[in-house]
């Protein structure tokens, strides 16, 4: 129900500087609003709300124009200049969602006194975008004075240093009005069109009033799934220019894993200089992030990236959040095509590094504003691939793949599915059960324990036997479910908010997995769906350390009766140094790779190389019997 209009200010064609030193006169305002006609659909939201989180969601619009007239510099007393403005201009133009799922009959009124997301009548909704168009223009009045006043301030030591200043006020006071709006489209308005419909249930016989400001029905209302409140797959592909099956995509980047975390090569340009590093894919982070340490080792001074005046913005990706200026970048391209991402947060991100990997990682991070513009995949190849398909009417490409709702959450995209323990491994009736899931595209556990599920493990670190199911289909058995995410440098645990369980990368990258945030949905394949979650169970644990100042392989541990008793038997000990692994040097390797060939990501059996007595030794190993 809630919409985000999108913001545009211009200026006057020409800018005149003229030598006035007269005080300011009072910035006059001038506001209209009228309703659009042309029906409102989801890809029109991109165009009219680029930054909308669920724009699937999204019943109504309020597209909001504000400009700025007669911005020009005046001198002031003691060569300093100041500015003065004439007029704040705004239209406000409401869209309005066509006959389709997104409403529900009267029937399906729950009589609850608190809104209910779901439900929605047309009529109701149209009522709702009107009194936006008041509380818009109310909200300007409000805020018009500090605008003014802050405008008035402005004491610079030449006409042009003044009008870039004014220029960032105005910015910085038209992103105050935003976040003041949002407020009010997702309480006010929503809160005034929900007590409209409680009336006319009263009034109709529907529901009853009962308690203070409480209405109650005869029947509890099951509210629908979200899938069902949503347009069909490719909706809204332009029919007279069909794109042809297979679809292209519009990027296909070579991606490295990192603990199994995705990552790609972009390129930043600022101003005349071109910078490449790798950045991460956390859909956990609410905003793209830039190691101030990279810039630095680029020859770029991060203090030159940053927006002046800006106040410091939350910096969070997975296990790690804290505060950073706001950055700002000309271009951002991932394998030659434009992203359209200029914002950062610049924060130290600096994750991974030797001896556990080859070499340290990472310079950034893409998060979720990158994801809710684009449609994301994520081929776990080998080799891994990180993909982006075109935007407008997309649907998989591949036949058999089905999707679960997925809305942008507090933390994390999440969805409604039903996560169960298959057994019962709490010693207590029944089963645990739980509905809101995560997608953590930076968490390296199959399946993590959120604030809705923290007590359900009770200090165990993990316990075996949880099914997911989404859409009425099982995506996953037998997932190992975790107690807590670990954190950056200082080894503690959190939990994330908003969710009960998280599904982390070994989840959902076990085949190809589609972010298609723009139209609420994650597609998960055929492959995804009936692979296991690939742990390594062959009783081999092995650690990379530095030894002479070089990587080194050493075996940890060989656990008791497991697989690996067969190395034991062959000579191999804790402590001893593993050279090859099929052939392959370790010394190529990360840690994660090494696990994913002992958990059977390469084949069932797995050829080790140590040597003894000087002499090498190649021991054939079976990781796991085949499914």
């Amino acid at each position: 129900m809630r919409a985000r209009a999108l913001l545009v200010f211009g200026l006057l064609a020409a800018v005149v500087f003229g030598p006035v030193s007269a005080r300011a006169k009072a910035l006059e305002l001038t506001t209209a609003f009228e309703l659009s006609q042309e029906p409102l659909s989801t890809e029109k939201i991109w165009n009219l709300d680029p930054e909308e989180r669920n724009p699937h969601r999204q019943r109504w619009v309020l597209h909001r124009q504000v400009r700025l007239k007669g911005l020009e510099a005046r001198a002031l007393s003691a060569g300093s200049f100041g500015v003065r403005a004439g007029l704040l201009e705004s239209l406000a133009r409401g869209y309005l969602r066509p006959e389709g799922p997104w409403y529900r009959p009267w029937t399906e009124f729950p009589c609850t006194a608190e809104p209910q997301e779901w439900f929605a009548q047309q009529d109701g909704t149209r009522t709702a975008i009107e009194e936006g168009g008041k509380a818009w223009s109310k909200l300007l009045r409000k805020q018009l004075l500090a605008l003014e006043l802050k405008l008035e301030r402005v004491r610079e030591s030449s006409d042009s240093a003044a009008i870039r200043r004014a220029l960032m006020i105005y910015e910085e006071w038209l992103k105050a009005l935003e976040a003041e709006w949002r407020e009010i489209s997702r309480g006010e308005l929503r809160r005034a069109e929900w007590r409209a419909y409680q009336e006319a249930a009263v009034r109709s016989g529907l529901c009853r009033q009962g308690g203070v400001g409480r209405l109650t029905a005869a029947g509890a209302v099951r509210p629908p799934r979200w899938e069902a409140l949503m347009e069909s797959p490719g909706a809204g592909r332009p029919a007279a220019s069909p794109t042809p099956p297979p679809w292209k995509p519009l990027v296909r980047a070579p991606a490295r894993r990192w603990d199994g975390v995705f990552s790609v090569r972009l390129t930043v340009v600022i101003g005349a200089k071109s910078l490449t590093g790798q950045f991460l894919l956390d859909s956990a982070a609410p905003k793209s992030i830039l190691s101030p340490a990279w810039l630095s080792s680029q020859g770029m001074l991060p203090a030159l990236v940053e927006v002046p005046g800006a106040p410091l913005e939350k910096a969070r990706l997975t296990g790690l959040s804290g505060l950073g200026p706001r950055g700002w970048v000309d271009h951002a391209r991932l394998s030659g095509h434009e992203l359209e991402l200029t914002e950062f947060v610049i924060y130290d991100v600096d994750l991974f590094g030797p001896p556990k990997h080859l070499s340290s990682c990472c310079d950034g991070i893409l998060g979720q504003d990158f994801l809710q513009k684009f449609v994301v995949e994520l081929r776990p190849g080998p080799p891994a691939e990180v993909l982006l398909w075109p935007r407008e009417g997309f649907r998989s490409p591949r036949e058999g793949d089905i999707w679960a709702e997925a809305s942008l959450g507090n933390e994390v995209p999440e969805s409604r599915c039903e996560v169960r323990s298959e057994a019962d491994p709490f010693g207590s009736a029944g089963s645990r059960r739980f509905e809101r899931v995560g997608w953590g595209t930076g968490v390296t556990e199959p399946l993590l324990a959120g604030a809705g599920a923290a007590r359900v493990l009770e200090g165990r670190k993990a316990v075996a036997g949880w099914s997911v199911e989404c859409g009425s289909r099982i995506i996953a058995r037998q997932v190992a479910l975790h107690a807590g995410l670990r954190a950056g440098p200082t080894a503690r645990r959190r939990e994330l908010t908003g969710v009960d369980l998280v599904a982390g990368i070994p989840f959902l990258a076990r085949g190809p997995v589609v972010f298609d945030l723009p139209h609420g949905r994650i597609w998960f394949s055929q492959e995804a769906i009936s692979s296991p979650v690939l742990d390594n169970r062959s009783g081999l644990e092995t650690v990379f350390e530095l030894r002479r100042g070089e990587r080194r392989l050493i075996v940890r541990a060989i656990r008791p009766n497991s697989r690996a008793e067969t190395l034991r038997k062959a000579g191999l000990r804790p402590g001893m140094l593993i050279e090859q692994l099929d052939s392959r040097l370790v010394e190529e390797m990360d840690q994660w790779e090494v696990d994913q060939r002992m958990a059977g990501a390469y084949g069932d059996e797995v050829t080790l190389q140590w040597s003894e007595r000087k002499r090498a030794k190649i021991v054939p190993f079976k990781v796991r019997d085949r499914e």
